[in-house]
């Protein structure tokens, strides 16, 4: 019984430090300023792709999570564009991409 109780607290910590890391992202700024944007995608909508693609703008980086994607953005309304075609949230790039970048 001890065994279940330590898992069970063991997985209880790992999903709370993995959520407030999402959410301390997320809270700190949606992306107002033009530069690398991560496009995140509502669940049940188009993907990032697809919402990049029909604003007009490019994939910047090749792969891509289930619900985001990489883009460079020339100024605000290259942003507004992403927002009007389904973008759920669009956050700093490049701080997305120091958390996620291995380091040595």
């Amino acid at each position: 019984m001890k065994t279940v109780g330590l898992i069970l607290a063991t997985l209880f910590a790992s999903a709370f430090f993995s959520v407030t890391t999402i959410a301390f992202m997320m809270v700190e700024k949606n992306q107002e300023e033009a530069g690398l944007v991560l496009v995140v995608a509502y669940p049940w909508g188009p993907d990032a792709s697809d919402i990049i693609t029909s604003a007009g703008l490019t994939e910047a980086y090749p792969v891509r999570a289930p619900l985001g994607s990489l883009t460079e953005t020339a100024n605000p309304d290259d942003l507004a564009r992403l927002r009007s075609h389904g973008a759920w949230l669009l956050m700093d790039g490049k701080r997305v991409a120091e958390l996620c970048s291995p380091t040595t």
